[in-house]
């Protein structure tokens, strides 16, 4: 069950020809295991894999021979994971969590709402059986909490075992939407679900995406720290099945592979408007009280920007309340000021950043975490 990629960086990462192929492929070693339940005709057996997967995976060596084989190479970092960049990586999340979750809830999550060529569609499908906004948030932010806790991408580290869960769902999500009418004549034009491009830019959007929402809402990252954080979601990337010919080389190059990706995969979308509201009503269930719920769409607007708040997801202009904004910008801004002044203030400071991200955590999953279940109907064709 062995599968090679390209080891290097390509330089024509950017020619739509390339991107064009990477459209068209799926992850071979993760399909092959789902393909393999499906096709044997146990969905029932795959469910209850994705249940227990959901759970707590435990020990792989406890699985079938298929999918202990997955885990083994699936777990190998590639030989140019930097193992001082990915600490460092970490070490900024857990300074700073509390920024980077607000970042992700209001950018990097919803941003790709605006992915009109299947990505949208993906999220709307599943999202219709399993409570979807609330489920995401909770799941995206154990996933993120995994892989950016210090030790969590050594050999054996939860980081690796969450990436490899996230990557087996991607593949059962690509297997039930494939056989969906949805994706009916659309094969070409679309690719396949959660394809390798749609992969490539969801780790820019957790990456440099997120990184420049942080240096929006005023907290200044170090460039060596940036190019860390590129550098680790490379890693994460690589356990996650992304080939490695859509790795950017570094912050520049990933921003100008960011644009390239909005414009061929941003549209208006039917399903993408429904997401966007959808995540703003979600949105206000964890603010208390109304007072603050007309600056979501401000927050929201600020931090994506305006072209694709108004042409591609519709969000309603608000100007109110945005003094709320500054005084976030203002907050983060004097965060780090604080910390230059008052050096021991940090390592408290990173205890309580990881407290309130697993609180909050903790909070979004209560009674509401679900795994992805295969529908016994999907039939391979």
């Amino acid at each position: 069950m062995a599968f090679t990629f390209r080891l290097s960086y390509n330089p024509d990462m950017l020619d739509d020809s390339f991107t064009d192929r990477m459209r068209q492929s799926g992850d071979p070693l993760a399909d092959a295991v789902i393909a393999e339940y499906i096709g044997a005709g146990e969905i029932p057996e795959l469910n209850a894999l994705l249940g227990r997967l959901h759970a707590n995976m435990g020990d792989p060596a406890g699985y079938p021979p298929r999918l202990a084989a997955f885990f083994e190479e699936s777990s190998r970092l590639p030989p140019w994971a930097d193992p001082e960049r990915i600490a460092r990586a970490q070490r900024l999340f857990t300074l700073h969590g509390p920024i980077f979750g607000l970042v992700m809830l209001f950018k990097s999550l919803p941003i790709l709402y605006a992915g009109g060529k299947g990505g949208a569609q993906v999220l709307a499908m599943t999202g219709q059986l399993n409570n979807h906004y609330r489920r995401r948030a909770s799941e995206t932010l154990r996933f993120i909490l995994d892989v950016m806790e210090p030790g969590g991408l050594d050999a054996g580290g939860k980081g690796i075992r969450t990436a490899q869960k996230v990557r087996l769902m991607h593949a059962a999500i690509r297997a039930y939407a494939s056989a969906s009418p949805l994706w009916k004549g659309r094969r070409e034009a679309w690719g396949p679900p959660i394809n390798q491009e749609e992969l490539a830019g969801t780790m820019l959007a957790f990456s440099t995406v997120t990184l420049d929402g942080v240096a929006a809402m005023g907290l200044k990252v170090d460039r060596r720290d940036a190019e860390a954080y590129l550098h680790a979601w490379k890693v994460i990337g690589h356990i996650l099945g992304i080939d490695p010919g859509l790795y950017p080389k570094n912050l520049g190059q990933a921003r100008v592979f960011w644009k390239s990706l909005v414009r061929r995969n941003f549209l208006r979308t039917e399903q993408g408007l429904v997401l966007i509201r959808d995540h703003q009503e979600f949105m206000a269930t964890l603010i208390p009280g109304r007072l603050l719920d007309r600056g979501i769409p401000t927050l929201l607007r600020y931090l994506m920007g305006r072209k694709i708040s108004d042409k591609v997801l519709d969000l309603p202009e608000s100007r109110a309340p945005f003094v709320l904004l500054l005084f976030l910008v203002e907050t983060f801004r004097l965060q780090k000021l604080g910390f230059l002044l008052f050096p021991g203030l940090v390592r408290r400071a990173r205890a309580v950043s990881v407290e309130l991200m697993e609180a909050f955590q903790a909070y979004l999953n209560a009674g509401h975490s679900r795994p992805f279940r295969v529908p016994p109907s999907l039939t391979r064709h």
